[in-house]
């Protein structure tokens, strides 16, 4: 098996290069921002057995432990997640509204996703935990499913493989729907002059759009922790993360023994052990030793042959078998979350609006880089706090509602499937009601500081500062 997970990194990196020479050179892909790793899985779907392989005795094909590298790659992601996070009163403060709309955004998706496999079991055999999927696609992102589909499995409820290429097919949907939307959305916004007039597709450099950067703007993606005569650097920072993982395996030793930890996957114990570093580091010399640069692209490549490699794994059987509850849940929920993000978000956002709801927008239908990249675009030249709010929000959600809806979430459907529907619910009201709440608050706090400054009394007698 061990050869065969390596041909296939192998073989994904072959996928990756094919869909950077895409993006780097056909307009279109620059146009609708179509990442390389969506378009290097779609070239390994289609050169695959499941395309090619049904006309053609030659074609390319992952393994049948391309599964297998899900785990250990989403490990590397959630485990280095935290690592140079910064959490202070101000910025979280600024972050919440942030925060409470991708908690609502997530509590909507899985509600939605619940009640329509509920409606449509009354005409199909759909197991109910298909309504968890579109979450674990659009909020997640691509492999995320298999953080449910293991617990299906176990439980009896569903095959794994076919949970899983469900999941990142709604991953790919969400993706591809969330970059274009938003687009669209940044392009009018800036004609009404909602946003600066030179955002949109027109703010984007020749280097933005094909993704090459020229030799002489080329900076370094890692620091030198440590001297090469010693130990390679980015060795080093591996070595690091190596040494987060196997701790994480240990402790989910411990973890699984736990009641209600049973199912638990390897990014449980990856993100304590990842925030433990991150607390320590920043507390204590150790700190120093940690090059912030090394574990996010590290975090990132890994990501990229995550993405790449379950497009490309991906079986179109399931459109035979679910072409009808893909279909609906995809355009209930991407339409749902899209109206319920930019109504809420423009009544909660104090300013800014448009930048903050897309960052929300692009993490709720693709990943957090996309949610990046549509405030990159919206806000050019960096004018606004939105990319804080995303990073600091999203943090604090994932800490909370995802993580719940991910680990917790696919057994209380097997088991209870009436709390699950409540639960979701009960959420999407509490965070949609604190969120019109907080903003009548802070509007009210606005207001009588307002107040307040225009009755302080002048020092050289008059009757206000502004009288």
């Amino acid at each position: 098996m061990a050869v065969e997970l390596f041909q296939d990194f192998a073989l994904t990196g072959l996928f990756l290069l094919i869909g950077y020479a895409l993006r780097s050179k056909i307009k279109l892909f620059q146009k609708l921002y179509i990442p390389a790793a969506v378009l290097g899985g779609i070239v390994g779907l289609l050169l695959g057995p499941e395309v090619l392989g049904k006309v053609s005795p030659v074609y390319l094909e992952l393994s049948e432990y391309i599964g297998n590298l899900a785990m250990p790659l989403l490990a590397i992601v959630f485990s280095t997640q935290f690592i140079g996070a910064k959490f202070d009163k101000k910025i979280i403060g600024h972050s919440m509204s942030t925060c409470i709309l991708n908690c609502g955004t997530a509590c909507l998706q899985v509600f939605l996703g619940l009640a329509i496999i509920l409606f449509c079991q009354t005409i199909d055999e759909v197991p109910l935990g298909f309504g968890l999927m579109p979450f674990s696609g659009f909020y997640g992102e691509h492999g995320i499913g298999a953080l449910a589909a293991s617990v299906y499995e176990s439980l009896g409820h569903w095959t794994a493989d076919i949970a899983l290429s469900v999941g990142n097919t709604f991953a790919t949907f969400g993706m591809l729907f969330g970059i274009t939307f938003g687009i669209i959305v940044i392009n009018i916004a800036a004609r009404r002059g909602l946003i600066l007039q030179d955002a949109g597709m027109q703010s984007m450099s020749e280097e933005d759009m094909s993704g090459f950067i020229p030799e002489e703007k080329r900076t370094a993606a890692v620091q030198m922790v440590t001297k090469n005569d010693a130990i390679n650097p980015v060795a080093f920072q591996m070595a690091i993360i190596g040494s987060m993982l196997i701790v994480s395996y240990w402790l989910l030793d411990y973890l699984v023994l736990i009641p209600g930890f049973s199912g638990s996957a390897i990014t449980i114990p990856c993100i304590f052990v990842g925030i433990a570093v991150a607390v320590i580091g920043k507390k204590t010399n150790l700190g120093r030793y940690l090059d912030k640069k090394s574990l996010t692209n590290t975090s990132g490549a890994a990501l990229e042959f995550l993405i790449a490699s379950s497009v490309a794994s991906t079986k179109l059987s399931i459109f035979v078998t679910y072409g009808f509850e893909l279909a609906l849940l995809t355009v209930v929920i991407l339409a749902c979350t899209a109206f319920y993000v930019l109504f809420f978000g423009r009544m909660w956002h104090k300013e800014n609006w448009v930048e903050n709801s897309l960052g929300t927008f692009g993490l709720a239908t693709g990943v957090l880089a996309t949610g990046f990249l549509l405030i990159r675009v919206a806000d050019p030249n960096t004018e606004t706090t939105a990319a804080t709010n995303l990073a600091i929000g999203n943090s604090i959600s994932t800490l909370t509602v995802q993580m719940y809806m991910l680990m917790a979430m696919p057994t209380i459907i097997v088991n209870a499937p009436n709390v699950a529907i409540a639960t979701c619910a009960i959420g999407l009201v509490v965070f949609t009601v604190g969120g019109c709440i907080g903003q009548r608050l802070r509007k009210r706090s606005s207001a009588d500081r307002n107040m307040r400054e225009k009755q302080t009394p002048c020092p050289c007698g008059g009757e206000s500062v502004f009288g």
